[in-house]
């Protein structure tokens, strides 16, 4: 068993896990009650946060947030799954790809299916919150692939980290229209 963990790594401190990132509810438990919603809450408009976190919480808050974006990947890999399982579509339920695991330049976090059997990419953003009075951030992969894969579509997941998330798709949203308002926040640099 210690050469497993020697080679795999210890588990972390439950204690510490708890006090830093907040416990979640099982995975499974999370994914029996997550639903599909057609709207989001309502919500006040608010810009995008400038400035922020000193560097001593950079590091917690980056850890805190790729782990709310795991988890709202893998309540999307169960839901998923359920709704082509529920749709008498196992076999394309079993050909579910999460893509970010392997690919993070893919432009989309897992590959699913229509029922059909048409590809469905999927970029999952993913909040602690009801709504997303705070927006979401993109990436400039994932506008661009938004604007060209016929069937791209993006899950919000809201609330993530409990046992009732709910689940918005857009499906193949224009963002560069009048519905959405982007935000220019990062710029690439090179020496001339």
């Amino acid at each position: 068993m210690r050469l497993l963990y020697d080679v795999f790594g210890y588990p972390p401190d439950p204690a510490a896990v708890a006090t830093s990132t907040g416990s979640y509810p099982v995975l499974s438990d999370a994914i029996e009650g997550v639903a599909f919603i057609d709207e989001m809450a309502a919500m006040q408009r608010t810009s995008p946060e400038r400035g922020g976190a000193g560097p001593d919480n950079f590091e917690r808050r980056q850890k805190q947030l790729r782990r709310l974006g795991d988890r709202g990947e893998a309540v999307v890999l169960g839901l998923e799954r359920k709704r082509l399982v529920d749709a008498g579509k196992r076999e394309l339920a079993r050909r579910i790809v999460h893509v970010s695991q392997r690919n993070t330049g893919a432009g989309y976090d897992i590959l699913s299916f229509d029922v059909d059997g048409s590809e469905r990419p999927i970029e999952v953003k993913s909040t602690s919150a009801a709504n997303l009075s705070g927006g979401f951030y993109i990436s400039s992969n994932e506008l661009n692939k938004s604007e060209s894969l016929a069937n791209y579509h993006i899950y919000l997941v809201f609330r993530a980290n409990s046992m009732w998330s709910r689940v918005l798709p857009l499906r193949r949203p224009s963002l560069k229209s009048a519905n959405y308002e982007l935000y220019p926040l990062n710029y690439h640099v090179t020496l001339m």
